[in-house]
């Protein structure tokens, strides 16, 4: 499923306009990326927490150049399912032949 069938089926349920939901969609997309860049956590309740992990600089080695180098700090985005959205989601059961498993 892709961006464009997400928006389709949103606005067949909410009988809402194509052109509208796309506009609600985007802005609530740059709104999480916005405060998810301020450093807030971002919980909806029933399905997870968005956040934010700032990574330190570290020292390595280069085993090609056979030398010791340096790795920058990251900014990673982190998202964790909650736990009813987990229940619900091994409740609705999963594919044949899969076996639902949480990390």
């Amino acid at each position: 499923m892709n961006r464009k069938q997400i928006d389709d089926e949103v606005a067949v349920k909410l009988d809402i306009r194509k052109d509208d939901i796309k506009v609600v969609i985007d802005c609530w997309f740059e709104t999480l990326i916005d405060h998810m860049l301020s450093g807030d956590e971002i919980m909806i309740s029933n399905f997870g927490k968005f956040s934010s992990k700032v990574t330190n600089e570290r020292n390595a080695w280069d085993n090609i150049n056979k030398k010791p180098v340096i790795h920058q700090g990251n900014f990673l985005p982190k998202f964790k399912f909650s736990k009813n959205f987990q229940k619900i989601f091994k409740e609705k059961g999963t594919p044949e032949g899969f076996e639902y498993k949480v990390r």
